[in-house]
């Protein structure tokens, strides 16, 4: 067999072979009382090597406080935004409901103008044509013979076209007290 020369980690300058190189080759009898003789702090050492080693490869996770800190900031954040939010989203409901308003008394006064009839009240299917195609109010208003009619996308909530020479209305229920005042729907009228 042939022997290669290493040097050890010492740095002895020690000549091994496959035989007496434990770690890399092959342990044989040689090897074994070799490491039966080693003293106890030597051996010590050697297992706190291990331990260190297996400490690197093994990956750190989170631990369970951690993880619920981070679960308690996150909803800390959420009880903070979701209010501010849902706000929001009602005043925005609010403006798109002030907007159709608007879009009723300027399709009344086209209503009027067209018709040169002016104190009439004018039903839903009178006014359908002068909105845009598949549009809320379009939608709303399809084959409506009444005064009144629902906005399908906000509950509780109803227009009224009233007369051409009185300005449209809306009934929210109460709906956006909350978000806004009363104000809000100058200079139209809220029930």
């Amino acid at each position: 067999m042939k022997q290669g020369k290493w040097a050890d980690r010492k740095g002895s300058g020690a000549i091994l072979t496959r035989q007496n190189r434990p770690g890399l080759f092959q342990l044989n009898r040689s090897s074994i009382l070799n490491l039966s003789s080693k003293t106890d702090k030597q051996l010590t050492t050697q297992k706190n090597i291990k331990m260190r080693i297996q400490k690197r490869n093994t990956a750190r996770g989170f631990t369970l406080v951690e993880i619920m800190i981070v679960v308690a900031i996150i909803a800390l954040l959420a009880v903070i935004a979701v209010p501010n939010f849902l706000r929001a989203r009602k005043r925005g409901q609010a403006t798109s409901l002030l907007n159709n308003l608007r879009l009723i008394d300027a399709a009344k006064d086209q209503y009027t103008i067209e018709t040169m009839k002016s104190g009439i009240q004018p039903l839903g299917e009178d006014l359908r044509g002068y909105f845009v195609t598949n549009s809320t109010l379009y939608n709303a208003l399809f084959n409506s013979t009444q005064t009144t009619f629902f906005d399908g996308r906000v509950n509780n909530v109803t227009y009224y076209i009233n007369a051409t020479d009185v300005l449209p209305s809306i009934d929210t229920e109460g709906a956006f007290s909350d978000v806004i005042d009363s104000s809000f729907w100058s200079p139209y009228t809220s029930n």
